[in-house]
């Protein structure tokens, strides 16, 4: 049995959904309750049976705790709340692997599609589906991703909440001029290197603690 929650907090509404004590989903804060719920509903099956549960719920204060230390930057993508991320499972290893390299990069720093494909020889279209596809957004900072010509771009999958993504790169100390990153804080694909080692070292703690 699925539950969800949505929590009203100081940066807006999150919004959660749980397995036992895993998360399967969330959302970025966002400027409303209404915005969180449907958020939640769009990308969970039809079929999915879903019960509410308190704000007040322990499982959802720690993940409601992590997610509001990410968006101010805070790596908070460790033991034992990795662990808690089951649905990485489900993805491919390239997947995880980029997904967990982004997690590691710091504060007030972001990268572009086409510097993250490079470094996994993968194309910048297939790096934004991924990114659009991140169940767990701002603990898999996917908004810290933005275009070759450093314009923001679109987040979740729709143009429709680029206000939120940069947002989240403001609140964390990314510099952002009308709609583009200042070129200072972005990171290139030499930079992005040093990050890798990081982010196999969190691929493998799942694969060793969790079963695939």
């Amino acid at each position: 049995m699925l539950e969800s929650a949505v929590v009203k907090t100081c940066f807006g509404y999150v919004g959660l959904v749980l397995s036992s004590s895993y998360l399967v989903r969330n959302t970025p804060p966002v400027p409303s309750y209404d915005l969180a719920e449907a958020l939640l509903t769009k990308k969970l099956c039809k079929d999915s049976a879903v019960i509410k549960t308190s704000a007040e719920d322990p499982r959802v204060a720690m993940f409601v705790e992590a997610i509001l230390k990410a968006a101010q930057g805070e790596r908070v993508l460790e033991e034992p709340l990795l662990l808690k991320l089951r649905r990485l499972c489900s993805f491919s290893k390239i997947t995880r692997l980029v997904y967990l390299t982004l997690a590691t990069i710091p504060r007030g720093k972001a990268t572009t599609y086409r510097a993250l494909a490079s470094v996994f020889g993968l194309s910048p279209r297939i790096v934004g589906f991924l990114m659009s596809r991140n169940p767990y957004p701002v603990l898999i900072p996917c908004h810290k991703v933005v275009k070759s010509d450093r314009s923001v771009g679109g987040y979740m999958g729709s143009l429709e909440f680029s206000s939120i993504k940069i947002e989240l790169l403001r609140l964390e100390g990314v510099r952002v001029i009308g709609q583009k990153v200042d070129s200072r804080d972005l990171l290139n694909t030499r930079d992005l290197m040093q990050f890798i080692e990081r982010g196999l070292e969190l691929a493998r703690i799942l694969e060793t603690k969790l079963t695939f």
